[in-house]
């Protein structure tokens, strides 16, 4: 089959690292009061705090906040809405609570431990786990043994004689050459008591930040090491080293219960601005600010007395912001330099864009769907009919609407797309952005809560839907999206790029699927099932990576044949102007996960393959993860699959006119 042409990649493997266990679920049960977490601030975190002048002064670089570092902050904030007097004090706000701000590591903030206390953690009687790591490649063994020292002189590790051994193993980190050492504690998890942490409803949240004259949007910079693990129970985090048996002193975020402890944290520091200032949601901090701008009969705004180039509404919001950061330094926290936006006419407020005028979707939920542009062949058509018509049921007449549509699928029947068409389609855009079909997810609801996605050498096709509580055979649409691949990843062989596609689907999604427990993830799972029930098969740290973050998400695997995928054709849809351009991965932490879940969508007859048969038939030469296709034609080679090696043989220009459907 042609396709676009692509210049060949040189790929080179990596070695092969024994990727993390699967984890499993913490316990649920009462928990001791020995194991309660204690949180006393003492003192008042407001009596010292630097007082904002109403003439600020010109910026000097001074200590942390140097002429680089302004430049960020400067732009974070672009020209046109804050006025020259309130840039000033933008600069003299980041000049006088420079502590509160990290830049680097060597600056991040450590919670006070005589406010926060070290945590015991809390498990249930059991026998000690030893479990024996694969040894350290000669290739990267003194890079290891550079980061295990720099950990113990940091005081992250220190020696431990206990009788318990964890795993850890390495992976490479987004620069593509550092390496980070990964701790496995799903041993842990499996006797850990749980604390059932539930993270702020996301629509709620959004809300309540839409609306306000201005707001602001902090983010901590804290890692992996708030708060330290009390003494009795370092010995839990054991492992063997190059020197010695060593633990963990700083509470892990890859422990159960480390993403709860640390949202309660934050909220306890900042208890008196909630909610009226800010309600924070885990390391994210949005600070909104006054319902009002103050305006003036004649057009303009209310100014502060002391300084007429500083409005009232600024004024105020920084004076909030003021206290939410003094008080986070107090407790001995810091926020994320680059991270930080101290007041902006708009703001994303966990995925929800929030204005003055109020809240807007970011993108819109539907707006693949909008801005779908006219079809160029029959394939295309098939593509847009096979997306809409998920909302069919909430749309009176579709049918109707879409006969012009459906009228080119028909065999014998000549690709041509005139008026007639183009009205059918821009009607049925309408008929889905507005259906009742489309909205929020129900958090409330026990109902399911499913994400559909499917990979193609175009792109990531996913949406999100919800099961009707009352009528689990009805849907509700929460939004639908489309990333394109580029050169290189249109490349990958099927197996990698399954994998990959599911990755990204998670990823651009985590906001609305981060809290929920009921989640089903529907794809055609022919290559996923074997690759995530058997993560120590893949062959290098950039796939280990993959399905270590995939894994962190709660979610049941189902398998839905991928010819009746309604997700496939957003797959196959092409890029279109205005799309919303997807950030490149990056680590995001979650409490654990647990066992691969699996099921068999009704009426789908074929099966995942077994790890055994899929390394056998389809990757008979034992690398299905490590090399690039020479281009998106050529998978029959790269894997060696009959039915690629059928699909191989229809002719591009057969499925433009509509000979093949795929």
């Amino acid at each position: 089959m042609t396709s676009p042409d692509f210049k060949p990649v040189a790929v080179l493997a990596s070695k092969k690292y024994k990727p993390v266990a699967l984890k499993v679920k913490p316990l649920l049960g009462d928990l001791p009061d020995k194991f309660r977490i204690v949180r006393d601030i003492k003192g008042d975190p407001l009596k010292d705090i630097p007082l904002l002048s109403t003439s600020p002064p010109e910026y000097v670089p001074a200590g942390r906040y140097t002429q680089e570092r302004k430049a960020k902050i400067d732009e974070n904030h672009p020209e046109g809405f804050l006025w020259p007097e309130e840039r000033k004090l933008m600069h003299h706000f980041m000049t006088i609570q420079e502590q509160a701000f990290a830049w680097d590591d060597t600056e991040s903030g450590h919670f006070r431990e005589d406010f926060f206390p070290p945590i015991d953690i809390p498990i249930v009687p059991h026998t000690p786990w030893v479990l024996k790591n694969i040894p350290i490649p000669p290739g990267i063994y003194e890079e290891v043994c550079r980061i295990i020292k720099s950990k113990i002189d940091a005081g992250v590790y220190e020696p431990s004689n206990s009788s318990y051994r964890s795993r850890w193993f390495c992976v490479i980190k987004k620069d593509g050459k550092s390496l980070r050492l990964v701790h496995s504690l799903e041993p842990l998890n499996a006797v850990t008591i749980a604390h059932s942490g539930i993270p702020p409803a996301t629509d709620e949240l959004s809300e309540h930040f839409a609306g306000r004259a201005c707001g602001g949007c902090l983010d901590l910079y804290v890692g992996y090491d708030e708060r330290d693990i009390a003494v009795g129970s370092r010995d839990y985090t054991t492992f063997q080293t190059p020197f010695g048996s060593m633990r963990l002193v700083k509470l892990p975020m890859g422990w159960t219960n480390s993403v709860p402890i640390f949202h309660e944290d934050v909220t306890h520091i900042l208890r008196e601005e909630i909610p009226h200032v800010t309600r924070p949601y885990i390391d994210d901090v949005p600070v909104r600010g006054p319902k009002t701008r103050y305006e003036t009969e004649d057009g303009g705004f209310e100014t502060i007395p002391e300084n007429p180039g500083i409005r009232r509404f600024v004024w105020e919001h920084m004076q909030n912001m003021n206290r939410v950061v003094q008080r986070m330094k107090y407790c001995g926290g810091t926020f994320s330099g680059p991270k930080t936006f101290l007041c902006v006419e708009e703001m994303t407020v966990v995925g929800h864009l929030c204005t003055y005028e109020g809240r807007k979707i970011e993108p819109d939920r539907a707006g693949v769907i909008s801005r779908w542009g006219p079809c160029q062949h029959l394939t295309d058509v098939r593509a847009f009919l096979g997306t809409c018509g998920v909302c069919r049921k909430f749309i009176k007449d579709y049918s109707k609407i879409a006969e012009p549509l459906v009228k080119l699928t028909r065999l014998n029947v000549p690709f041509e797309w005139d008026v007639e068409q183009q009205r059918a389609m821009n009607k049925l855009k309408e008929a889905v952005v507005t259906s009742p079909a489309i909205r929020p997810i129900d958090l409330t609801s026990k109902a399911e809560v499913g994400l559909c996605v499917d990979t193609s050498y175009k792109a990531v096709g996913f949406y999100i839907y919800q099961v009707d509580e009352k009528d689990p055979t009805k849907r509700y649409y929460v939004r639908f999206g489309s990333i394109t691949m580029n050169e290189r990843e249109a490349r990958f062989s099927q197996p990698k790029r399954e994998l990959y596609g599911l990755l990204r689907a998670l990823k651009a999604c985590q906001y609305w699927l981060i809290g929920i427990r009921n989640l089903v993830v529907e794809t055609d799972a022919q290559y996923i099932k074997g690759m995530l029930s058997n993560p120590g098969m893949g062959p290098n740290a950039t796939i280990n990576r993959w399905i270590e973050d995939i894994l962190m998400f709660h979610f049941t695997l189902r398998h839905v044949k991928g010819s009746t995928f309604p997700a496939d054709g957003l797959s196959r849809r092409d890029p279109q102007p205005g799309d919303e351009i997807h950030p490149d991965l990056k680590d995001y932490e979650l409490e654990d996960h647990g066992p691969l879940k699996f099921e068999v969508a009704e009426g789908t007859s074929t099966l995942p393959k077994e790890i055994d048969e899929f390394k056998n038939e389809i990757d008979s030469r034992g690398g299905y993860m490590y090399t690039l296709a020479t281009s998106v034609d050529d998978f029959a080679v790269e894997l060696n699959c009959y039915d690629f090696s059928v699909f191989s043989i229809i002719r591009y220009d057969k499925i433009l006119s509509g000979s093949y459907h795929i």
